[in-house]
């Protein structure tokens, strides 16, 4: 239930960023040109690795191979960090360019997005943490733990995904 009002409250803030966009593209360009877009393809790249880390953790977890699983758990939590500090540094740049939160519409928009996208990552990240203290610690994965682990990566998946759309709407 969590993850589907999470998909319908990021779809609803799509939404607003599109109707911003198409009816004050002015506007929209003047905030988005103060944005790197390599910073934003550089976290999506972040995103995607990690998606696919979380995949075969599972997969591997499914066969009985934990420790394995457990490296690509590791593997998938770095590039969490890793989004949260490129995010953070561009946060960092866009502050000293002028682009504050009160500076326009744009960047209201754009610091509440994106800012309640990374704490959906940091909660992703959390749960990455979880998986691993509790379930990739012995040698075999009971049942609870198996689907709390597939529901982690449901989440992270759709975290990811978020990012994609947000991407596409502020950077492209």
């Amino acid at each position: 239930m969590f993850i589907a009002i999470d998909a319908a409250m990021f779809s609803i803030i799509c939404l607003v960023m599109s109707y911003y966009r198409v009816t004050s593209p002015q506007a929209f360009g003047e905030g988005q040109a103060l944005l790197s877009s390599s910073t934003g393809l550089l976290n999506t790249l972040i995103l995607l690795s990690s998606s696919y880390f979380f995949a075969k953790a599972v997969s591997l977890a499914r066969a009985g191979a934990i420790q394995q699983a457990k490296r690509l758990f590791q593997a998938t939590l770095m590039c969490g960090v890793s989004f949260v500090l490129v995010k953070c540094f561009e946060y960092y740049e866009v502050i000293q360019q002028g682009g504050l939160y009160s500076t326009s519409t744009f960047f209201s928009y754009y610091y509440s997005f994106t800012g309640l996208h990374l704490f959906h990552v940091v909660l992703g990240m959390v749960g990455i943490t979880v998986c691993m203290r509790l379930y990739c610690q012995d040698q075999s994965l009971t049942p609870t733990g198996m689907v709390f682990i597939e529901s982690a990566g449901i989440y992270w998946h759709l975290v990811d995904m978020i990012w994609i759309f947000l991407f596409l709407l502020i950077y492209s």
